[in-house]
């Protein structure tokens, strides 16, 4: 049927719907001819120029388009190659912006598979991070109000973590999620309660906001996520993935609020989550050489009268933005420097919080996105 003039309006069809089968076998064989070819299929499907108003079987111009956008979005997920990612990005914009009443059915499609694309632009640092994540935050508050179901959500989800992480990793040198960003975690957290990478970061995101500047709320909010996070047991009667995040990021915030305020019951609270990781942890876990000393140091005030905050920074600075964070066995060397009976230094207790947030957020890209099979067509 190839072999039909480009004058025969069948031929758009049938290269059109070859190339959609190359596209799909690229899915099961993700094999790169399949994919080059579907994209050459669709191309040539599009200069055919078909009218907006052809009516089945003959696919229209938007819909081919459409195709070709996501078998482009397919190459540049996985070769990132800039000018996929760029154009990637303006097609699914443009199929939004001028032909969103022509693709109803497939306008939920469009939305994940662009905040997917921005994910990918901001891991390659090819835009503006900070503006890209308050887009992608729109776009799944779009996606939050339709009647998307769980399922589908959950990879542009994944994308959004990725996005924010992108950002709140930069956190440890001042940067605090937007409200806009914040309140998007929360849908996210209401919508897939189990997808402990959204909890987990959303608690991470209002324990930046409290060490900047502690607020009541922030804190309440973030004990009450972590705990949740630490509680959870799946039907095998196995723990989260986050269950040792969330202990020791409970653990710091509540000894940040005991830095802020003095209160006993504060101290007790994080030697009480320092000492759950510590007893559940492997022995083999990176983090818990340092989380044993920051127990016994902290422990110390219990015999120490500190008088409230004595022996604590009232405010903790952060690193500069050029500064290079300790590594783990920076920190153990360092260790010493953590006495209970001598006053800890502002930069002291910093780095020592800076070094294990940076390892938090580690965690975030080393959990396999569970839904990552999950693919938009």
């Amino acid at each position: 049927m190839l072999s039909l003039p480009r004058s025969d309006p069948r031929r758009a069809f049938y290269v059109q719907t070859l190339a959609k089968i190359r596209s799909e076998r690229y899915e099961l064989s993700e094999q790169s001819e399949d994919l080059e070819k579907s994209i050459v299929g669709f191309t040539e499907a599009i200069c055919l120029s078909l009218p907006r108003n052809t009516t089945l079987p003959f696919p229209n111009i938007v819909q081919i388009f459409y195709h070709l956008t996501l078998s482009i979005y397919s190459r540049a997920e996985q070769f990132r190659h800039p000018d996929d990612v760029k154009y990637c990005i303006l097609y699914l914009r443009y199929l939004r912006g001028h032909w969103r009443g022509l693709l109803i059915d497939f306008l939920p499609s469009v939305t994940a598979t662009l905040v997917c694309a921005l994910a990918v632009q901001v891991k390659l640092g090819l835009g503006d991070v900070g503006q890209d994540i308050e887009e992608v935050a729109g776009l799944c508050d779009e996606l939050f109000n339709s009647d998307v179901s769980i399922i589908p959500l959950t990879r542009p989800i994944m994308a959004f973590i990725r996005t924010v992480q992108a950002r709140t990793e930069q956190s440890v040198q001042g940067h605090i999620p937007s409200e806009k960003v914040v309140g998007c975690l929360r849908k996210a957290m209401v919508r897939l309660p189990d997808l402990h990478d959204v909890s987990y970061l959303l608690a991470l995101s209002l324990l930046n906001s409290f060490f900047r500047t502690p607020s009541n709320d922030d804190y309440k909010e973030a004990m009450v996520i972590l705990n949740t996070i630490i509680r959870f047991r799946d039907p095998t009667d196995r723990p989260s993935p986050f269950w040792g995040a969330a202990s020791q990021l409970a653990g710091f915030l509540a000894s940040f609020r005991f830095n802020v305020d003095g209160k006993p019951e504060h101290l007790e609270q994080a030697i009480s989550h320092f000492r759950t990781y510590v007893d559940g942890a492997p022995l083999e876990d990176p983090c818990r050489p340092v989380i044993i000393e920051q127990l016994s140091w902290l422990q110390g005030f219990r015999s120490h009268d500190s008088r409230a905050t004595g022996n604590l920074p009232r405010a903790l600075p952060s690193t500069s933005g050029s500064a290079k964070l300790p590594s783990f066995q920076d920190m153990t060397d360092s260790l010493p420097e953590l006495d209970p009976v001598n006053r800890v230094s502002p930069t002291t207790f910093s780095k020592h919080f800076n070094a294990l947030q940076a390892a938090f957020t580690d965690r975030l890209s080393s959990i396999a996105d569970i839904e990552d099979g999950v693919k938009y067509c």
